[in-house]
């Protein structure tokens, strides 16, 4: 393990602190541990501060350990880039949970279970995935009368 002076350690206390304040106070929910903010610091060489990111991967995580599915790392760069992209685009994090619950669907189905995964749910299909999560219109009245005029004209009296 490295050996820290005493600036770095003053430097990665105060990063953890903003990290641990961001989180809890922003966001609602409880941070890492210092060991775990730790170990990701030295996986990643530095912490941004992403808690939308976080908040999608955990929804995700959560939807694939109710069918019985391993998880994926927070931290992970193929898990992190798609979703950050998607914010970058301009997407909010409703939609990007809608999309999550629209297509967990999939981890019951034998084909496509292997495809919900940040890479496929966040990639270039995503708008059509997020357009399929909106409820169909409503007949309005003045279909209701087209639909009757029309079955009317086709009754044989």
């Amino acid at each position: 393990m490295k050996n820290f002076n005493y600036k770095e350690v003053n430097e990665l206390a105060t990063n953890y602190a903003k990290y641990y304040i961001s989180v809890r106070e922003k966001l609602k929910q409880q941070p890492l541990g210092f060991d775990d903010f730790f170990d990701k610091l030295q996986v990643n060489g530095s912490i941004n501060f992403e808690p939308k990111i976080d908040l999608v991967i955990d929804r995700l995580n959560e939807t694939l350990e109710m069918f019985g599915k391993r998880g994926y790392k927070s931290w992970g760069k193929t898990t992190r880039s798609p979703i950050r992209q998607k914010f970058n685009e301009g997407y909010t994090l409703s939609e990007m949970l809608d999309v999550i619950e629209a297509k967990k669907e999939w981890l019951g189905d034998t084909k496509m279970h292997k495809f919900f995964r940040p890479k496929t749910l966040f990639g270039n299909k995503f708008e059509s995935y997020l357009n399929e999560t909106t409820k169909p219109l409503e007949a309005t009245s003045d279909d209701k009368f087209t639909n009757a005029y029309n079955e009317a004209l086709n009754d044989n009296f």
